[in-house]
Formats: structure tokens, C-alpha cells, sequence
């Protein structure tokens, strides 16, 4: 699946780890990205790392297992992707380590930002080393914005550095090349101002900003005054254009925002590509129907929601039949529960999936409590769903396939007393009826 799967553990699993004992690095952090409320874990460049909410006593923090010195550069990393994808800061307040987790004390103020929901759902990994300075970089400009924005700005413009080599002639030109595409509305109303003003765009950010930061006692560029309000004012007025070229760069270096892997999508199909043919699938975005290709269906497939305990019925689904018309393949999958069939569609004009869980005409409760469990968990299933879940299919129970984003159901009545009282209802009933008699086995 493109891009990476971020598989994020359940608080069980992240205690665990906790509870070990070895060498741990802590880094304790100011951040706006909203943190997680629970201890979770993720895995990351080959290693894990355990994210701990902020409490009464301690701020949020990364720790990991390992030697100090590379644990250190490997939390820094995180915190510069997961900056980067979610657009906000994660600034390191304190170091801490020991054979135990030792946390940084905060003051007894305000707290940070909390999600209720921290789905962390891309974090880029590159291994070339320019761009993991470029992603560093960012990482470092957005720390410092409230703190010295003319070195937040200097940190941003490094990246345009970094693409564009030490010549100013080289910068300027890229900068004035990239201005028509800058279409963010943070930066619209300041480029108005400057063009206004007889402005030449890529000039004035090298000459009037990174320079006039840089530099001091050059008669051809001016200078930052850090006494001086006027001068603080402009900057600021300026870093959302130094922003934005530094993500249109770090974007040209082929690493994404969040916002442009989320308006591609390529995580709803892309991991079923790998069981057509590439001319196949051509057809299928086309809006064809293919006549010849084979398709290799993974042996099980899964119906899962993010966050959510998976749904028995829906597990290890044995599909038996693909279903290709205009570009829609219907992928039918037979359920433990007989007379119950899933299919997972996949849309590949729209490239978008989604899934429906339906009985077989004439389904016939047999009496048993596994026919009710079976009722109950689908119907778990379709109310975490409508409540904002976010679908996901997985191949073999180890490789997620495809996920959706949570949606807003149209023509559903979320009744939560009616639904707690079905599933009650339904529980008392499955206590009332019998176990189907499973045949003995034999001995091998």
C-alpha cells in the first residue's frame, strides 16, 4: 500500500514495551499536534517507539530502546516526519534515559493539545540524506517559529539551499518560477502586498530576508534589526511564503504533504495492484472492463476498522469470485458465518474503495448463539463505521491492502440508546440459545 501502512499499537502492547527493561532515551516534548491521551507504540524505520501522554506530572514524550546516541537521532527523525505530516511542532523540551522510562517534570500550567483520536497515518522515511536534512530542516523552522522567527525563517530557506546549490541567481530564479504555483491562502494576501509594491519575488526573500538575516555590514542588502518591531513585523508577514516554497521544494524532492497524499488517495488500491496485471489495471482506471489479465487474490482477506477490536465474521474471509465491469472490480468473499457473503469494491476510475457486508437471500437463523454473535458483530461493525471509522482491508491478516478516511454517513440515524439497547438485547439472546455441536476431530 502506498504510502506505508503506520501501524499504531493497543495500550496493552505499549505497556508491555514500557515495562522493559534496557537502555531507554527519552525525549520530553512541546508540541501542537495534538498528542495521543493513551500510551501508544509505532513502528518506524525499523525501529519502535513508545509515545506517552502528557499527565499531571510529566510532559508528552518519545522514548525508545537502544544505544543513547542513536536513539536520540531516531526520535529527532520522528518528530521531524510527524511535523511534517501533521503541519504542526514538535519541539524537544528535555533529554532524559536511565535502565527505566524517566520523564521531564512540567510547571504546573496549562497543558498541551490532545487528540482524541491520534491516527497517525503517514510518516515519510527517506533514505536519501539530503532529505532527511531537508525533512530536519522543517522540523527546525517550525520549532522555532514562536520562539525567533528570523531563524525560523533562515531554517526554512536552507531547504531552498539545499535544491537550488549556494548561487543567490540560482535561488532568486527558482523562487520567481515556483511564485504562480504558490496557491496555499496563507501566502495570497502577502504576495498581493508585495507585487503591489513593484516587488520582485525571489529577489526581495533573498536580498531583504535571508541576507538582511544572515548577514550585517553588506551595503547591498539590508539588515534585521532584532531590536527593531518594524523588522520582526515584516518577517513574520513574510515566513508564510518561506513556508510554502520549503514544503514546494521538499515536495519536488518527492516527499509528500499529508495534504497531497490525502488528495491522491493512494492508499484506498494501490495495495491491490500487486495482484493485477500493471496492463490490467490500466484498463480499470480507464473506466474498461478488461478481457484477458489474470487476478491473484491473497488466499484471505479482512474487514477491519482503525482503532477498533476486529470483528470475528469479518476475519480471514475466503474470497471466491472477482466482479470486473467499467473499471469496478466486486471482490466476493464467503464469511465463516454460511449464507453471509462481503464484498470488497474497488473502483479504480474513481480510485476509491469501499466494502458491504449483506446475507445471502432467503438467510435463515438457525437457532444457534453463533448466528446471533455473527448478527452482532456486523452490526458492530457498521456502527463504528457510521461513527466516523475508517475502513481498512487486509490481506492474509499481515498486510494492509487498502484504508478510507472516516466519512460522514448521509440518510443514517446514529440512535446510541437504540443501538445500546439492541446490543443488549442481542446478548441476552445469545445466552439463552444453544452452541452448534462441533464434530470430533480425529487423531492424525
Amino acid at each position: 500500500m502506498e504510502p506505508s501502512y503506520i501501524r499504531t499499537s493497543s495500550i496493552e502492547e505499549a505497556e508491555a514495551y514500557r515495562n522493559q527493561r534496557g537502555e531507554w532515551t527519552v525525549a520530553s516534548l512541546q508540541q501542537s499536534i495534538g498528542w495521543t491521551q493513551k500510551p501508544i507504540t509505532i513502528d518506524y524505520a525499523g525501529r519502535t517507539f513508545l509515545l506517552l501522554p502528557e499527565d499531571e506530572q510529566n510532559l508528552p514524550a518519545i522514548a525508545t530502546l537502544g544505544e543513547y546516541a542513536v536513539c536520540r537521532r531516531a526520535i529527532l527523525e520522528l518528530a521531524s516526519s510527524l511535523a511534517w505530516s501533521s503541519g504542526g511542532s514538535v519541539a524537544v523540551e528535555s533529554w532524559s534515559g536511565g535502565s527505566q522510562i524517566y520523564r521531564t517534570s512540567k510547571l504546573p500550567i496549562g497543558g498541551q493539545v490532545t487528540a482524541q483520536f491520534f491516527h497517525i497515518d503517514y510518516l515519510p522515511n527517506p533514505t536519501d540524506p539530503t532529505h532527511r536534512l531537508a525533512l530536519a530542516l522543517f522540523h527546525e523552522g517550525s520549532t522555532l517559529i514562536h520562539l525567533h522567527v528570523a531563524y525560523s525563517f533562515l531554517s526554512f530557506y536552507k531547504i531552498v539551499n539545499l535544491v537550488n546549490g549556494p548561487h543567490g541567481s540560482a535561488q532568486t530564479g527558482w523562487i520567481n518560477a515556483r511564485v504562480q504555483a504558490m496557491k496555499h491562502h496563507r501566502v495570497k494576501e502577502r504576495l498581493a502586498e508585495l507585487q503591489k509594491a513593484g516587488e520582485d519575488i525571489g529577489k526581495y526573500i533573498y536580498q531583504s530576508c535571508r541576507c538582511a538575516i544572515a548577514h550585517a555590514g553588506d551595503p547591498r542588502n539590508p539588515v534585521i534589526d532584532p531590536h527593531n518591531m518594524d523588522d520582526e513585523r515584516r518577517l513574520r508577514s513574510d515566513l508564510p511564503i518561506i513556508i510554502t516554497l520549503a514544503e514546494v521544494a521538499i515536495e519536488e524532492m518527492g516527499i509528500k504533504t499529508s495534504q497531497s497524499v490525502y488528495r491522491e488517495h493512494r492508499y484506498e488500491l494501490s495495495g491491490f495492484e500487486q495482484f493485477i496485471t500493471p496492463e490490467f489495471v490500466q484498463v480499470l482506471k480507464s473506466g474498461g472492463t478488461p478481457t484477458t489479465g489474470d487476478i491473484e487474490l491473497p488466499e484471505r482477506i479482512s474487514l477491519r476498522m482503525w482503532g477498533h477490536a476486529t470483528y470475528p465474521p469479518l476475519e480471514d474471509m475466503i474470497p471466491i469470485s472477482a466482479e470486473v465491469e467499467d473499471g469496478v472490480m466486486a471482490i466476493k468473499c464467503m464469511l465463516r458465518e454460511e449464507g453471509y457473503y462481503a464484498y470488497v469494491v474497488l473502483d479504480f476510475p474513481n480510485y476509491r474503495l469501499t466494502a458491504k457486508v449483506q446475507g445471502e437471500e432467503g438467510l435463515k437463523d438457525d437457532g444457534s448463539a453463533e448466528f446471533v454473535e455473527t448478527t452482532l458483530e456486523i452490526d458492530r461493525f457498521f456502527w463504528d463505521w457510521n461513527g466516523n471509522g475508517c475502513l481498512e482491508v487486509w490481506g492474509e491478516g499481515t498486510e494492509c491492502l487498502g484504508r478510507c478516511e472516516a466519512f460522514l454517513p448521509v440518510n443514517v440515524i446514529m440512535d446510541h440508546k437504540a443501538h445500546e439497547e439492541r446490543v443488549a438485547a442481542l446478548k441476552t439472546e445469545i445466552a439463552k440459545r444453544p452452541r452448534r455441536i462441533q464434530p470430533p476431530t480425529t487423531a492424525a
